[in-house]
């Protein structure tokens, strides 16, 4: 599994090269506005699109974070987790949704969202309230 997750701004995208294998989670407001990206290393990305409201409108399907997103962000680590060493994740400005995607990431997988929960981070708490729950009810949840 990933031993790092990182947060950056889109427009850090284009130029980010790691050396390791790696994988991408793109946050954009609008579909089809997710920028390039280098693919060498990179196993695999995914896009999702959704606004920046600390709110829940749940009734709103498709516009904004949701359970069903959620579970897509934690489908695609599970392809791609095991292949890779680090997972980027961005947004326009790499503040509030990369990083309660990535915070809720790393706290499950590595024990720790510390460093998304400080400056220069604010983490829209709708997205990592849903991420944490999507994991809860994905990964520790007795099942009987």
């Amino acid at each position: 599994m990933f031993s790092d997750v990182i947060v950056m701004p889109r427009k850090a995208v284009p130029s980010f090269k790691p050396d390791v294998p790696w994988a991408l989670i793109q946050v954009a407001t609008n579909e089809n506005t997710w920028p390039a990206y280098s693919t060498e290393n990179c196993v695999g990305s995914y896009q999702i699109a959704f606004p920046d409201a600390d709110i829940k409108l749940e009734h709103i399907e498709g516009a904004m974070f949701n359970r069903r997103k959620a579970n897509a962000i934690l489908d695609f680590i599970e392809l791609v987790g095991d292949k890779i060493d680090l997972l980027a994740v961005h947004c326009e400005m790499g503040v509030s949704r990369s990083p309660a995607i990535a915070g809720a990431l790393a706290r499950h997988y590595l024990g720790d969202d510390f460093k998304f929960f400080n400056a220069p981070y604010t983490p829209n708490m709708v997205v990592y309230r849903y991420m944490m729950n999507a994991i809860e009810a994905r990964y520790l949840v007795d099942k009987k």
